[in-house]
């Protein structure tokens, strides 16, 4: 009988440019192109080592490392930011003291109250309000009673009178040379 070991196989090595090439394409996330011109790779010479599984597989390791540590450098600068929470609580001002703890208590989450303010104050700003072509235009003017260019009679009782026309209307007097809709000598306003 013959004793027969299995001979494993030797890892499939990886250049020490496509390493260099994998770090840049992960770590400081460089196209293929940049990460292989940095790596001393051609393009084509990356792209082609990217299809390689133990390439493929190295690219994992190396995010997985890139993660832990992100995950180290969090724990750090959250570890300084309770230092100087700290800080703040020994010696700031009361209002500070109290955005901080209000802080603290929400672990660092963003505030989730809202804060509308609305202006409602009424206020001339100038200028002319849009009105979309076909729209019908209502101004209540004050003058004369008459009859409106649309066919529509003012109003008889109220105390001024109210013209109704549409915009193609208001662009056909203005073209005229007047600027109203009216029959009359009141002239439209900008707003």
């Amino acid at each position: 009988m013959t004793n027969l070991s299995a001979i494993t196989p030797r890892p499939a090595r990886i250049s020490p440019r496509v390493r260099a090439a994998v770090g840049f394409r992960v770590r400081k996330n460089l196209s293929i192109a940049n990460a292989a011109e940095k790596a001393g790779l051609s393009r084509n010479g990356f792209a082609k080592a990217l299809k390689r599984t133990v390439v493929q597989d190295l690219i994992r390791e190396e995010q997985e490392s890139m993660a832990r540590d992100v995950g180290h450098l969090r724990a750090v600068a959250r570890l300084r930011a309770l230092e100087v929470a700290r800080d703040i609580l020994e010696t700031g001002s009361e209002n500070a003291k109290l955005r901080v703890i209000d802080l603290l208590l929400r672990e660092g989450k963003a505030a989730t109250e809202v804060n509308v303010s609305v202006d409602a104050r009424q206020r001339d700003r100038g200028g002319y309000e849009y009105v979309r072509p076909g729209q019908q235009i209502v101004e209540v003017v004050d003058g004369h009673k008459g009859v409106t260019d649309a066919g529509v009679s003012a109003s008889e009782d109220a105390d001024y009178p109210v013209h109704v026309g549409t915009v193609a209307q208001r662009g056909r007097h203005a073209a005229r040379g007047h600027d109203h809709v009216a029959g009359d000598a009141q002239s439209l306003t900008p707003i």
